[in-house]
């Protein structure tokens, strides 16, 4: 609890050891608990927000062969499923290197706005998509004179199993696959996580929490900050975000802006999984990128923000370029170094919430 007191601090002296891998994931001591303000009722069940709609499969090119052509490809001949309808592939023998079926293009993977919902709602959402997707018939059997029909039974997957039917829904992908998250949620408009002074109840009953650093809403206004010089108009440019996804939500590969640090915190839900790019490999993987996507490059000049089309782990790796791997669980913390790539995805029902910082350096 010492060491977790002054996070500026705290960040500093695991910098050199930690900046290299470009993300670091913190986990608080177990006497630093937090209320979360996103589970009061009237939050949970009334606060909404209009959910994006996201193809997510085929959004990496796992081979050099893969053009983009096949990226903006015709998609009629693929089977369509989204989230709403259980899938039919064979989920009980889940292997990530399934060939990639003839007839499956891969996608351009913009999204769109899809239907409304609050946090309860969304959650149960979750729990159907899961129970759809995740799920097997036994075959008929014959005992003596009954017959036993098929039974709907639901396997509960594993991290591993998710992180693996994830890699080959976005890599070989045998059906089109639709995901819901969240937009970028403003904390001040939505609701944070953490308390707050116009919450009077809990600035009154938590007031260690309220006053906290790692209360992301206090973060900005640290000693140390190089933002807490700023105007309160400029600093309303970096407010803290809410994120909500479900399982499959993809994080886009992208870098924070204006070479700032990012922290993201979990407040309710189930983790999230990390694949990052250190910053001194920044410069090499965007002429990789551009390499093996020259077309989509062209129509996307700024690499830094929201890469729908990605590049497999080992096409990296087979470029020289490293990538870490991060699994951050319910109230933990995630730093992202400046000029870091990073991307993910979510392995059910979460809210997060995430801001942009700069320490004095």
């Amino acid at each position: 609890m010492k060491e977790f007191k002054y996070p500026l601090k705290y960040i500093a002296s695991i910098c050199s050891r930690s900046e290299p891998y470009g993300i670091f994931h913190i986990v608080p001591p177990t006497c630093w608990k937090p209320p979360c303000s996103l589970e009061k009722k009237n939050i949970l069940e009334k606060s909404e927000f209009v959910a994006q709609i996201q193809r997510i499969d085929g959004h990496q090119v796992q081979h050099a062969q893969e053009t983009m052509a096949s990226a903006h490809g015709n998609t009629k001949t693929k089977r369509k499923r989204d989230v709403k309808v259980a899938l039919d592939s064979q989920l009980g023998n889940r292997n990530t290197s399934i060939p990639n079926n003839q007839n499956v293009e891969k996608c351009d993977c913009k999204s769109e706005p899809g239907p409304k919902f609050s946090l309860k709602a969304f959650k149960k959402y979750d729990d159907i998509f899961k129970s759809q997707y995740f799920s097997y018939k036994d075959n008929k059997k014959i005992v003596g004179s009954n017959i036993k029909l098929a039974i709907r039974q639901l396997w509960e997957p594993s991290g591993e199993n998710i992180e693996g039917e994830y890699g080959r829904i976005v890599q070989n992908p045998t059906e089109e696959i639709k995901v819901l998250c969240s937009n970028t949620l403003e904390a001040g408009v939505f609701s944070s996580g953490f308390p707050t002074v116009s919450d009077s109840v809990e600035a009154y009953t938590y007031p260690e929490n309220l006053k906290s650093g790692w209360n992301l809403n206090n973060i900005l206004s640290l000693s140390g900050s190089l933002l807490c010089f700023e105007s309160s108009e400029a600093s309303r440019n970096f407010p803290p975000n809410i994120h909500v996804r479900i399982r499959f939500s993809p994080l886009n590969r992208k870098v924070e802006e204006h070479h700032l640090y990012s922290l993201s915190y979990v407040h309710l839900g189930e983790p999230k999984v990390w694949y990052d790019i250190p910053g001194r490999f920044a410069a090499n993987f965007e002429t990789i990128w551009k390499k093996y996507l020259p077309d989509l490059h062209a129509g996307q000049p700024d690499m830094h923000d929201n890469m729908v089309m990605q590049l497999s782990c080992s096409i990296l790796k087979a470029e020289g370029i490293p990538v870490y791997r991060c699994v951050q669980y319910l109230c933990e913390f995630v730093l992202v170094f400046p000029g870091a790539y990073h991307s993910g995805f979510d392995c059910g029902f979460n809210c997060s919430e995430a801001v942009s910082f700069a320490p004095l350096e």
